[in-house]
């Protein structure tokens, strides 16, 4: 039995995927879940978990980068967040 060493270590295509993304029925869970809690549950907390989750929806910001957004990042004028020390430590815009 010959076992071929080269298609064992080869890195072209690797046994898993690198990267999960959030399917469109995965974000409906998401926000239909938000938008309960924002009926039954705590006011003050529940609107802050919807923000977070259309934030993240309509910017398509990295989580490690919406942590570090403050209100003075937020232009309300234009409607821009800017998000600081992104991927590959850059700044960058995103529209609302």
């Amino acid at each position: 039995m010959h076992i071929n060493m080269d298609n064992l270590f080869s890195t072209k295509n690797p046994p898993f995927n690198l990267y999960t993304y959030f399917t469109i029925y995965k974000w409906r869970i998401l926000l239909e879940f938000a938008i309960f809690t924002m009926w039954f549950g705590n006011p003050k907390t529940s609107f802050r978990d919807m923000m977070i989750v259309k934030t993240l929806l309509y910017t398509g910001a990295r989580v490690s980068e919406l942590i570090n957004i403050k209100l003075a990042d937020v232009d309300f004028h234009y409607c821009q967040i800017r998000i600081n020390k992104g991927k590959g430590n850059k700044d960058r815009k995103r529209k609302l």
